[in-house]
């Protein structure tokens, strides 16, 4: 989980300026976010049982990421053994305390989805805006952004985000 970064559970990530480029993982290239909500509470069958809000302040486990300026380019998620591998080549968003505020995700590579982006499923979204998302590519779905099934993105309306020029060989 993530080639560059890897934030779990309650770990804090804040990008300011720099670069994040060249590496290789599974989920997130470049970075991954990883709260551990859907993993512990759904797997257990507790779906329900605690919201993702309560889950956040009762177990201090944001797995939050901010990045407000900087790259995160050249970075692949790389597809192995295992078939949901491979997503999220920039940047991997399974926590609900993920923010672009500034920046740039280029020319970043997944073996299946979400070149630049990938945010994973419901309850997750990834607040956006200022941020440029170019170049990227992916092999199944989403070359510039994937969301899946049902994750979401918030860009705001003023200053908000440029998905250009990115390609998926199969849709997106």
């Amino acid at each position: 989980m993530g080639g560059g970064v890897g934030v779990v559970t309650c770990g804090s990530f804040y990008f300011e300026g720099g670069t994040i480029s060249g590496n290789t993982a599974p989920y997130g290239g470049g970075v991954a976010t990883f709260d551990m909500y859907k993993s512990i509470v759904e797997a257990a069958g507790a779906t329900g049982s605690i919201s993702i809000e309560a889950w956040g302040e009762r177990y201090n486990v944001p797995a939050r990421f901010e990045m407000s300026g900087g790259a995160i380019t050249g970075n692949h998620a790389k597809q192995a053994d295992d078939t949901s591998a491979g997503c999220g080549g920039g940047l991997y968003v399974a926590s609900n305390t993920c923010s672009i505020t500034g920046g740039d995700i280029s020319n970043n590579a997944a073996d299946r989805q979400g070149g630049g982006i990938y945010v994973s499923s419901t309850p997750y979204v990834l607040q956006m805006s200022n941020a440029l998302v170019t170049g990227n590519t992916a092999t199944l779905l989403g070359g510039g952004m994937w969301l899946c099934p049902t994750g979401d993105v918030e860009v705001a309306v003023t200053n908000g985000a440029a998905i250009t020029g990115n390609e998926a060989v199969a849709d997106g």
